[in-house]
């Protein structure tokens, strides 16, 4: 008996010295599967993203200039931030409730549109109090559309752990690809075209975004291409969210 128990415990602390030798794989080389992951639309999101950070970075850094040249008060520019909390806060409150009642693409429509929407009226205002309005579009174009980029990136991550660099690259290529293109090419075309074409360029630039997302989405749905996985347009399949889910199944089992 003792034998067999011996050699019982060699079999069991051979198969787990077997098991021991598998690595985890590298940071990178879960970064390149997430790349290799990616569908088409989950790329198309982190392109049109770029359009909607052009936009926030023009606002950045030139809207109040553009105001105090049109003769703005301090008050105004004051003002204007109020009207972005005050819808800034009610879309964060409810963007889960509208995430899940429209769908995440539905929303990036919505947020292209909105910014397509709100630079535009920059570019026609004559009165700077009249820019008032388009800012309460502040809440949708921000609140709203960086909640669900944040969910998307979640959902798009193929293994675990990689949500944060996920939401980084959408971070990279809003602020620093779109953002650095609206506040440093913006500023320099502001000087050359003048602020009016600058803020309709964006806006083309938003539209163009919408327009490549709907083109998309009707080639998939009527020319026999076949449809991304998902209930929304992205892959169900996610390790973090599916490993949650099965560890509350275990516990309610």
């Amino acid at each position: 008996k003792v034998v067999v128990a011996e050699d019982m415990r060699e079999a069991v602390d051979g198969e787990e010295k077997e098991g021991g030798d598998t690595e985890e794989p590298g940071y990178f080389t879960k970064v390149g599967r997430l790349f290799r992951a990616l569908d088409g639309p989950a790329i198309e999101a982190m392109v049109v993203v770029i359009p909607m950070g052009m936009a926030a970075g023009a606002m950045n850094a030139l809207l109040f200039v553009y105001l105090k040249e049109m003769g703005a008060s301090t008050v105004l520019l004051g003002t204007t931030l109020v009207c972005n909390i005050m819808t800034e806060i009610p879309c964060f409150i409810y963007s889960r409730a509208l995430r899940e009642r429209f769908g995440i693409r539905s929303i990036l429509y919505i947020g292209l549109l909105a910014y397509a929407a709100r630079v535009a009226c920059y570019a026609v205002i004559t009165n700077p109090w009249t820019v008032l309005p388009a800012e309460l579009l502040h809440g949708v174009t921000f609140a709203l559309v960086w909640s669900s980029v944040a969910v998307l990136a979640t959902q798009i991550t193929p293994e675990p752990g990689l949500e944060a660099t996920t939401q980084g690259i959408f971070a990279l290529l809003f602020s620093g690809v779109g953002g650095g293109a609206g506040a440093v090419g913006g500023g320099y075309l502001y000087n050359i075209l003048g602020p009016r074409k600058v803020f309709w360029l964006i806006s083309f630039a938003n539209l163009a975004g919408f327009l490549l997302l709907l083109t998309n989405d009707i080639n998939r749905r009527y020319c026999d291409r076949p449809p991304a996985v998902g209930s929304d347009y992205i892959r169900v399949r996610n390790v973090a969210v599916d490993r949650k889910h099965a560890a509350g199944t275990a516990a309610v089992n």
